[in-house]
């Protein structure tokens, strides 16, 4: 049978540690501590059968806990995609209410708890309410760093608070130690909870091309952002889409490719005309002007 997500074992363990129960008896007689271990991590799988057998030693019944979960699930993350629009278009004053209205809210699932600690952490740096280095202490203790970069892959909440780190952090051979790791990662698809049809992949790949466009590494950021081009192109999505055309021109600029950059640049704002969100558009417009050194006028000729 097929093996079963990962967020419905974390749910369980919630379950299992809401009940006091150890992890060693928990598991006792159907898997290892360990392989029970890189299962909640996201670096193994278990199948569905042994799944049952844990549900089983909680004295619950396998079917009415799933939908317990499926529908828990789908609520939390329909709130945390209300904060990510939020965010994905820099308006962290709304991002912000929305998490105080959230607060009084108890999360089942532990992913989408984790994550939304991981959106506040931003959302109050940009706001200016914590500073870089608080921030960046927040991070790295949420997601266990630097120990976490010992691990084999990473699963979407560690990409999204690497890659904030990185922007934010003044220690430079930490960040070349993350970016090293992230390259790696991305390059070879060592990702947990994220495969070629989800959305996040593509807003993965958008924010680590911008990290590799202020490093100059314009060849990779043209690699990378082609990449998420693809995914969002082949899904017929405009998630990310406007920021991976934009840094692939940026990339194509970097190389002195300029007529290049800008058939890319235009892509970027045929993408933002379909969005129809005019506070990102007029903020694609400043960008363009500041990079390209033109007026937005003298370029638009469609």
């Amino acid at each position: 049978m097929k093996n079963i997500s990962r967020e419905f074992g974390l749910f369980i363990d919630n379950i299992r540690d809401s009940r006091n129960m150890s992890r060693e008896d928990f598991v006792e007689d159907i898997l290892s501590t360990r392989q029970y271990q890189r299962y909640l991590k996201g670096e193994a799988s278990i199948s569905i059968e042994r799944i049952v057998q844990l549900v089983d030693k909680l004295e619950l019944e396998f079917f009415s806990i799933y939908n317990r979960f499926s529908n828990s699930s789908n609520i939390e993350r329909q709130m945390i995609n209300r904060i990510y629009r939020y965010i994905s278009v820099s308006d962290f004053k709304n991002a912000y209410d929305l998490i105080q209205e959230y607060k009084g809210f108890v999360f089942v699932s532990r992913y989408y708890k984790k994550l939304l600690n991981i959106y506040e952490i931003m959302i109050n740096h940009r706001l200016l309410r914590i500073s870089g280095d608080m921030a960046v202490n927040k991070f790295e203790q949420a997601i266990n760093y630097p120990e976490c970069l010992d691990n084999e892959n990473f699963n979407f909440i560690e990409l999204t608070a690497l890659l904030y780190m990185v922007e934010i952090m003044n220690d430079e051979k930490n960040k070349k130690a993350i970016m090293s790791k992230l390259f790696d990662i991305l390059k070879f698809h060592k990702i947990s909870d994220l495969n070629e049809e989800d959305d996040g992949l593509a807003v993965v790949y958008s924010v680590f091309s911008k990290l590799l466009g202020s490093q100059k590494q314009y060849p990779e950021v043209i690699f990378f952002t082609k990449k998420g081009i693809e995914l969002c192109e082949l899904h017929k999505t405009t998630n990310s889409l406007s920021h991976l055309y934009y840094y692939c021109s940026l990339g194509y600029l970097g190389l002195n490719k300029t007529d290049v950059a800008l058939k890319y640049v235009k892509k970027a704002f045929f993408t933002l005309e379909i969005e129809n969100i005019p506070k990102k558009y007029n903020i694609f417009v400043d960008r363009f002007e500041s990079h390209f050194n033109k007026k937005f006028s003298d370029f638009k000729t469609w």
